[in-house]
């Protein structure tokens, strides 16, 4: 196995000359390793980030500085959308909250006890819903009280999540996620579902064959995009009823987190894994992609680095990521170029799988699971498997000499965490879904 120290070495000092660097780092903090969600902007003045351990940052002066908002109530953030001038709405664990000044104060307004929830959308300051483990639910007055409109068990399903949510006018929607089949323990069906009149009744309008569906971006009620858990991007242009696949990134264990557009041909892609992938191109842990043309072929710079979660452009010359340790990085409009002060010492160049030694490769199925997972290691040898959630909790940890190993995360809560698997020769980590 080559040395991934050498050709993380080698990246620093390629990616981080000055005189071409795009991206200057804005926000870090070394000490939280937290995922920054989501980060959006109301205006091309006052923006957003939201992430883990209820964190809040918040800018009103385009992006260049950022301060903490405690909102007083702890829970993962996941989603957030601003209403109007004032009006913000979060969501993630199994609360709803709101603030009413612009996200400088919060207040929870609904629970969702034995959910966990992923995503919302807002079509005014009364009108909204909000997915989750188990459904999509719809309230009409403000978040006070809430009518289910789309189960998973409803549909058919003995398990399953609603991943995203997305209504490009008031009327039409879209929301994506994953279900278990009733009669099959490992056949999981990605799905597409769709309403017409404002979320008060959804239709199934389309099954994928991918292992996982991550993120939902649509334009207009015909032009939507879906993100892939294996580094491409489903596109349609009739509302749903067919999809092209286009591959972002070369590699499928790079999966697409966020997707964000500016108009209806340039938009940008972001996404990472918790695992780095070597081979004779470089070393890769995140990507950053843009297309010019609705779509069709994405421009993508990947290489290691911090997680990266979520993008945002102002404009074509304006743009946001965020990532773990509440990294916000701002853009002067293209996607490549690593500024000189990036955070090279926070990147864990042992977390690496060498792709060309095929030994090293970890196998770790179903993803999502509703229980028993299972790890398949070839002839690794011994190995160290360790569970942990999104704080770094340790939550699991065994040994196995086989080269299969079984656990049982049933008796964990419906969520996501990360299973890691060391050996003398490689360290792996994967994120899997408990559903």
């Amino acid at each position: 196995m080559r040395p991934a120290f050498i050709i993380l070495t080698f990246l620093i000092l390629v990616l981080s000359s000055g005189v071409d660097a795009q991206w200057t780092v804005k926000h870090l903090d070394e000490d939280a390793y937290t995922e920054a969600t989501t980060i959006r902007f109301r205006n091309d003045s006052v923006g957003l980030m939201m992430g883990d351990n209820a964190t809040i940052l918040k800018s009103v002066d385009r992006g260049e500085t950022w301060n903490a908002v405690d909102p007083g109530i702890q829970l993962h953030i996941r989603d957030f959308q601003f209403i109007g001038d004032t009006v913000v709405y979060a969501v993630g664990g199994q609360t709803l909250i709101r603030s009413a000044d612009g996200g400088d104060h919060w207040n929870a307004v609904a629970s969702f006890p034995g959910m966990q929830m992923n995503a919302l959308w807002f079509m005014d300051h009364d009108t909204g819903m909000v997915t989750g483990s188990d459904a999509i639910m719809r309230t009409e007055d403000g978040g006070n009280t809430w009518d289910t409109v789309w189960s998973i068990t409803g549909f058919g399903y003995k398990y399953g999540e609603l991943v995203d949510i997305s209504f490009p006018d008031h009327d039409t929607g879209y929301a994506i996620g994953v279900g278990r089949t009733q009669n099959d323990e490992h056949a999981f069906e990605n799905f597409a579902v769709k309403t017409t009149d404002a979320g008060s009744t959804w239709d199934t309008i389309h099954m994928f064959d991918q292992t996982s569906l991550q993120t939902l971006c649509f334009l207009n009620p015909d032009t939507g995009y879906v993100g892939t858990g294996q580094g491409s991007i489903f596109n349609t242009v009739d509302g749903g009823m067919t999809w092209n696949k286009h591959n972002v990134v070369e590699f499928e264990d790079l999966p697409v987190l966020s997707i964000h557009f500016i108009s209806d041909q340039i938009g940008y892609a972001t996404g990472s894994s918790n695992i780095m992938i070597l081979d004779s191109k470089g070393t890769r842990g995140f990507f950053i992609s843009q297309t010019k043309d609705g779509g069709e072929t994405w421009q993508t710079c990947d290489t290691a680095g911090i997680n990266l979660h979520s993008i945002h452009f102002l404009n074509d010359s304006v743009g946001f990521v965020s990532g773990n340790y509440n990294l916000i990085m701002k853009s002067g409009g293209e996607i490549g170029g690593l500024p000189g002060d990036y955070p090279w010492h926070l990147v864990q160049s042992g977390n690496t799988e060498e792709k060309e030694d095929e030994h090293a490769l970890v196998h770790i199925y179903p993803n999502p699971t509703p229980g028993m997972v299972t790890i398949e290691t070839g002839d690794a040898g011994p190995i160290t498997v360790t569970v942990s959630d999104l704080n770094g909790r340790l939550l699991y940890s065994g040994h196995c000499a086989d080269p299969t190993l079984t656990i049982d995360l049933a008796h964990f809560r419906p969520g996501t965490y990360f299973i890691t698997v060391r050996s003398p020769e490689f360290v792996v980590n994967r994120k899997i879904l408990r559903l």
